[in-house]
């Protein structure tokens, strides 16, 4: 049976560390804690599609010596890969040729792919609102076929409140969702719609 990678690329939740940019808002402790709740959600959805349909999970994590952290968070059968790059796209491109050359027979990161294509991930500014528009920009420039899946759900932050929104129905972020309330009256009030 073929067997498709399917990869969370993730900063290992540590204080200080991961989601930087959300910890001014939250603290640097909240920010790491929430980050797990993402983390551990995303891994959900991918338990949620059939091992018999060919899947095997992967935490293609930062920084290096953070393994036990990616271990209590991920599922046990999800394989761990430490990042390898200067960027997100060295990253990116490093995790696909790594899971291909093990034998997978796709792997799905941010996209999915079945070869590995270095200049889809050059010149993209990551880290901003363009990352998406921009790939796939440059999948067209290079000749692949894009498909856009639907978002899954996004935590929206204009201090002082948080809040979750979801934009397709789908697999509930439990431990987001949980988080965020249990967190709703000492960090925040929650954003009103």
């Amino acid at each position: 049976m073929s067997v498709a990678a399917i990869g969370i690329i993730w900063k290992a939740p540590q204080p200080g560390r991961s989601k930087t940019r959300l910890a001014p808002a939250i603290g640097d402790l909240a920010a790491s804690e929430l980050s797990a709740c993402f983390l551990r959600d995303v891994a959900a959805s991918i338990e949620a599609v059939p091992e018999t349909l060919g899947r095997r999970g992967y935490g293609v994590y930062a920084p290096a010596g953070a393994e036990h952290i990616m271990r209590r968070l991920l599922p046990a059968q999800f394989g761990l890969l430490l990042q390898a790059g200067d960027d997100l796209g060295h990253v990116l491109l490093g995790a696909t040729r790594t899971l291909l050359e093990v034998g997978h027979d796709c792997v799905l990161l941010v996209i999915g792919l079945k070869y590995p294509h270095g200049h889809l991930f050059t010149r993209i500014a990551w880290g901003t609102e363009t990352i998406a528009r921009a790939t796939c920009e440059r999948a067209v420039e290079i000749g692949l076929a894009t498909t856009l899946l639907p978002e899954w759900y996004d935590v929206e932050i204009s201090k002082p409140c948080v809040g979750s929104r979801r934009s397709k129905p789908g697999i509930r972020p439990v431990f987001t969702a949980a988080d965020l309330l249990q967190r709703a009256g000492r960090f925040f009030r929650p954003c009103r719609k």
